[in-house]
């Protein structure tokens, strides 16, 4: 009978930090987190950050800044985190710590000129290609150390650099959809099956480290709730649109 009173208290500490999570408090601190500037992926993924932080009472301020500098500025201090890395940015950056529950998955998909002809399946498969990737993106970084590439800042750069020929492939997420129509770049093609699907994990400096716990039921919450699908699912209807034009012009193309 002790046994199974000792285990019910503790499912009821369980729901009651769960609850803890979900009721809004009033926000007594406040965090400064460092979002890629011009990365829709980003943007979309700090709607989940910044959602977990109101549900444990805190408020989070986005700062925007370029892809290195942003998890560098987090890791020195002089930011509080970084939306979302790749699982292992932490044994570079020694003072970031993962908050262990994903804010979500990346496919990543080579994209090229509608009219390339090329076999596409996997990393391996871009070695006779010149390949756009985004510097400080520690996961393109990694895939594509055996590759012949040209590292830029943005998606805007990979989208400019593939329509004007300066590569052949650019690695990129759905995401990208919403720049190339932005563009109005030449149609473009994604190719299926995505390269890799990867999870991606919110960091924090460690001088913040009693938030991690916080967070982490917070958004293991979100995803059990639909809350995080809901926020990321934001932007689809405009990706799919995107994607849409870009087809439609391909098959108008002579």
């Amino acid at each position: 009978m002790g046994r199974r009173n000792g285990l019910a208290i503790w499912r009821l500490l369980g729901a009651w930090l769960l609850c803890l999570c979900a009721v809004p408090a009033q926000a007594t601190e406040t965090v400064s987190i460092a979002v890629i500037a011009n990365d829709p992926v980003d943007a979309a993924a700090f709607r989940v950050v910044k959602e977990a932080y109101r549900r444990i009472g805190v408020q989070a301020r986005p700062v925007t800044l370029p892809s290195k500098r942003a998890v560098q500025a987090a890791d020195a201090g002089t930011l509080d985190g970084d939306t979302i890395r790749v699982m292992g940015t932490e044994k570079q950056y020694r003072h970031l710590l993962r908050v262990p529950e994903r804010v979500l998955s990346i496919d990543t998909y080579a994209y090229t000129a509608a009219a390339m002809s090329a076999d596409i399946k996997g990393w391996d498969s871009l070695r006779p290609y010149r390949v756009c990737i985004r510097h400080g993106i520690l996961l393109q970084e990694a895939q594509a150390q055996q590759l012949n590439v040209s590292p830029v800042e943005s998606v805007a750069d990979e989208v400019k650099m593939l329509q004007v020929g300066r590569c052949q492939v650019a690695t990129m997420s759905k995401w990208a959809w919403l720049e190339i129509d932005r563009q109005q770049a030449a149609p473009m093609r994604q190719w299926q099956p995505a390269l890799s699907a990867t999870p991606m994990f919110h960091y924090l400096n460690a001088n913040k480290a009693h938030l991690v716990m916080p967070l982490t039921l917070a958004l293991r919450q979100m995803q059990a709730d639909g809350s995080a699908a809901e926020l990321l699912g934001q932007d689809n209807p405009a990706i799919e649109l995107a994607a849409r034009r870009s087809a439609a012009l391909r098959l108008a193309s002579p």
